[in-house]
């Protein structure tokens, strides 16, 4: 098992209530969801892991960051994209502590070297928001297609950093960006699906075009081929060779 300071997540963000390190986990989402407001669930192994449309996800037994945090209950006055926020928090953080240039997938996954390296949820419900990410630490073996799809920040090679710096950053880059509202345009500088020829399916039809811009709520912007102009504020998109 990975060993997380608790110490030094909560030291360097003093907006967390708490930070609860679990040896295993079901799914940190779920922990979240019966926590309190501003706590953190932590673990390197998720046994019941799952992703955007409640798919599951990779999770080996060591090597990986797991973690959700409960947010409280939506600020209907002050909005927040918070999957895009934690995007922009995420790279903020790997550029400060390492010399590792990763990239944003619209709309919830970090690329590294042209492989997916992490992945985003935010979900709501009456009484919060929760916020998860699922990080590729130190796996170095992917099974089977995700070998040429998957990567982590530090494959094949010795951690510069440990896992604990690197979580007490991206939450502590989170609340900065956050206070700031500065997230989009961090975003919007590491999206690298801007300018590229993309696919996608709306109403049960498929549309090609060039994904031109974000608009102010992070939603994507696609000159379609069919001359109209498309934007979409969730679903996935494809990169066109």
């Amino acid at each position: 098992m990975t060993k997380f300071d608790k110490n030094l997540i909560l030291s360097k963000n003093p907006w967390l209530a708490d930070v609860i390190i679990l040896q295993e986990s079901a799914s940190t989402q779920g922990d979240a969801k019966s926590g309190n407001a501003n706590s953190l669930f932590l673990t390197d192994h998720q046994t019941a892991a799952y992703g955007r449309f409640g798919r599951e996800y990779f999770t080996p037994s060591q090597g990986g960051i797991y973690m959700s945090a409960n947010l409280g209950p939506i600020d209907r006055e002050n909005p927040v994209q918070y999957t895009l926020l934690a995007a922009a928090a995420l790279v903020s953080a790997i550029e400060k502590l390492t010399q590792k240039k990763p990239r944003i997938k619209w709309v919830n996954d970090i690329y590294l070297d042209g492989k997916k390296m992490a992945g985003i949820l935010a979900e709501s419900n009456a009484s919060a928001i929760i916020l998860g990410i699922g990080f590729n630490f130190s796996i170095n073996e992917f099974p089977g297609e995700l070998a040429d799809r998957a990567t982590s920040l530090f494959k094949d090679e010795t951690a510069s950093i440990s896992a604990s710096s690197l979580v007490a950053e991206i939450w502590s880059e989170f609340d900065r960006l956050r206070a700031s509202a500065d997230y989009l345009k961090l975003y919007k500088a590491h999206c690298f699906v801007l300018g590229q020829s993309v696919s996608f399916s709306q109403n049960n039809k498929e549309y090609q075009g060039v994904a031109s811009d974000l608009t102010e709520h992070g939603e994507l912007v696609v000159d379609c081929t069919d001359g109209i102009q498309r934007i979409l504020n969730s679903g996935e998109i494809s990169l066109m060779k």
